[in-house]
């Protein structure tokens, strides 16, 4: 959570309104995404922590999106490779293939099990303001990954 308030104080809103040329730096549209990125664990990340502290599914959670920031590494990695040479090909191929598993596995299959289960953690416990407040970041969250999901297919496909 303190990196991510961090990387919005530092990377969106100095680089925009306190640098030159910010605003073709950091334009509109990154505002946005970027906003949306981090309204999840920026809105509840320190209530969760404050009253779900045992909660796995929070725990698993913060795993998965922790861990799926750190594999754009890989992602990284597989840009630099030349894809004439056969083995880096190799490379670019189990690279990519390892990201797509790993992205489709932690942020649609297991993100859909986590952020539900808490959900209805919160239904169980008649939290209904950490519901109220929780389900918004949770929709708006899904539907950023299904937009960036159908922008890459449509990508590949075209």
């Amino acid at each position: 959570m303190g990196w991510e308030m961090e990387h919005t104080i530092v990377d969106l809103i100095y680089k925009r309104y306190f640098t030159p040329n910010g605003k073709v730096k950091v334009p509109n549209v990154m505002m946005v995404i970027f906003i949306v990125h981090h309204s999840l664990s920026c809105s509840m990340g320190m209530p969760m922590i404050i009253r779900y502290r045992t909660l796995r599914a929070l725990h698993w959670m913060s795993f998965d999106l922790q861990l799926g920031g750190a594999m754009f590494e890989v992602a990284e990695y597989s840009k630099l490779l030349d894809i004439r040479r056969p083995n880096e090909l190799r490379q670019f191929k189990i690279c990519n293939f390892v990201l797509c598993v790993f992205m489709t596995w932690t942020r649609f299959i297991h993100w859909t099990y986590l952020s539900g289960s808490i959900l209805l953690t919160f239904y169980r416990d008649e939290n209904w303001m950490y519901l109220a407040a929780g389900i918004v970041p949770v929709l708006i969250f899904s539907l950023f990954v299904s937009t960036l999901y159908h922008i890459v297919s449509n990508q590949i496909q075209g």
